[in-house]
């Protein structure tokens, strides 16, 4: 199943070197007043190529990418794929100690970064975006390596149990499995895409790929935190036919602009438990196509939809279904004797096909996680997503809830146990347990601590933690309790804790 183009894909090099020749002149990104051909966009990310090479960038070097969204970024993306690289994008603005955590974590030999004041202190080699770009104008093209669809293209970092982030590494072909007509999409060359997602999740690959790799239009979202007013203007000014959303970003718009949802042809919401109600009111708002998906960084971006119909059946107590997977995905839901189930039935979901990474930086997790079952009279590699799933009537895919420790939140995958074991490093913290509660607009994440000082303060946990991990990974709320409930064998009983805020809620 994975031997070289078991998939008949390509390197992402090979794919946006024929897009290029096939709509030279053709846009292919857009950001404020700058419009960048696939030409253009291809000789320069060559020159610069080259410019990374000279700089002794070799092939399966991670490289670490802290560039604000701009044309810059997929430029740099695409320089270093060509030249073999692995790119390892990091959030602007993610504090210095998760920085260097990330760079330690992954191996990574060298960073690129738009921010001199915002480099991490380590062994890594630094290099400037400016100072490459003014080089690479005096750049002729040398010579590039021919990469295999197995080869790692894009490391990117989910949050781990023990405080640390885990790499996920991905390979040529999860990437390159996007340049497939999605069906249920209908999507083509002609479209626009909305670049909102940040580079350093799988959401943004979904934007980035499936537009540069067809040969579609990509327009660049402003850097930093979305302004809903700003993001309409530019849906509505640059013509964006498919636009992605988190949750969070969904709800946003359903209830504050939600004519704006129905401005793209198709809208596809993935990352999060969306509550019925907002498919319901949005569908009922217009005529775009609006799209439940899931999608995971261990199989690299988007891995089904589900077509929420007008009229359709939607039930508000149970969640929608995330529908059936995209070309060259299995998805597949087994019990625990891994027998698949059938209609109603609950096991876990696992997923399998060119997506699949090719695991984590830990071996052990990877060995867990990541496992080889006969299925349909062969040997496939599959992905355990540790989440609850079923079909319905329809054999649609329906997840219903997660696996142990992990949430999402604003679109985001989070390993509490990560959270806590972070927090308990505090001095002032004896222990913690962190639970999800419901609200009437999205889960968020509470915190309760035992400590014996009267002085600690939320500020003062938010500070510290804003310090050690990304803002999106900070609860919302801190609750400072006398003691935390145990299990009969003397484990924290976390289910007994959310029994406890629900009953007072």
């Amino acid at each position: 199943m994975h031997s070289k183009n078991a998939h008949g894909l390509k390197s992402v090099p090979d794919i946006f070197s024929e897009v290029s020749t096939r709509f030279p002149d053709r846009v292919a990104l857009v950001y404020q007043d700058r419009k960048i051909t696939y030409s253009q966009l291809y000789e320069e990310s060559l020159a610069l190529a080259a410019v990374l090479q000279n700089h002794s960038l070799i092939r399966g070097n991670i490289v670490a990418l802290k560039i604000e969204r701009s044309p810059e970024l997929y430029l740099f993306m695409l320089a270093l794929l060509k030249i073999g690289a692995v790119v390892l994008p990091i959030n602007p603005r993610a504090p210095a100690l998760y920085t260097r955590d990330v760079l330690e974590t992954a191996g990574a030999s060298c960073i690129i970064i738009d921010d001199e004041a915002n480099a991490p202190e380590g062994t890594w080699q630094l290099l400037k975006v400016m100072k490459l770009i003014q080089e690479s104008e005096q750049q002729t093209v040398s010579n590039f390596p021919e990469l295999s669809v197995n080869e790692p293209a894009i490391m990117l970092m989910t949050s781990g149990s023990t405080g640390k982030p885990k790499s996920v590494l991905i390979a040529h072909r999860g990437i390159a499995r996007l340049s497939l007509q999605v069906p249920a999409l209908g999507n083509s060359e002609r479209d626009c895409y909305l670049q909102i997602a940040d580079a350093s999740f799988a959401a943004s690959a979904n934007e980035i790929w499936m537009s540069l790799l067809t040969g579609a239009r990509l327009t660049i979202a402003p850097p930093g935190l979305p302004d809903l007013t700003a993001l309409t203007e530019q849906i509505k000014a640059d013509g964006v036919t498919v636009l992605f959303l988190s949750g969070g970003l969904f709800r946003l718009f359903v209830e504050v602009a939600i004519d704006t949802l129905h401005v793209p042809d198709s809208v596809v919401v993935s990352g999060d438990f969306v509550n019925p109600r907002l498919f319901t009111m949005a569908i009922e708002a217009g005529n775009s196509k609006i799209f439940n998906g899931l999608g995971c960084t261990e199989n690299s971006a988007i891995s089904s939809l589900f077509h929420v119909q007008r009229g359709g059946d939607i039930s508000f107590n149970c969640p929608l279904p995330v529908g059936t997977p995209l070309p060259l995905v299995e998805m597949v839901v087994l019990n625990e004797q891994l027998i698949p189930c059938s209609c109603g039935e609950y096991g876990e979901l696992f997923i399998a096909g060119a997506g699949l990474a090719l695991g984590y930086s830990d071996q052990q997790l990877t060995a867990e996680r990541f496992i080889t079952l006969p299925y349909q009279g062969r040997e496939v590699r599959f992905y355990r997503t540790d989440d609850q799933a079923t079909y319905d009537q329809e054999h649609n895919v329906v997840l219903v809830g997660r696996g142990n420790h992990i949430c999402k939140i604003r679109g985001y995958r989070i390993n509490i146990t990560g959270i806590e074991h972070t927090l308990r490093l505090h001095p002032a913290i004896d222990d913690v347990l962190i639970v999800m509660e419901e609200t009437p607009d999205e889960p968020r994440l509470n915190a309760c601590y035992v400590t014996q000082s009267d002085d600690l303060s939320a500020v003062e946990l938010t500070q510290f933690l804003s310090q050690h991990v990304p803002s999106w990974m900070i609860p919302e709320k801190f609750s400072r309790l006398a003691v935390l409930p145990m299990t009969a064998n003397g484990k924290r009983d976390r289910l007994q804790l959310s029994k406890t805020f629900i009953e007072q809620a």
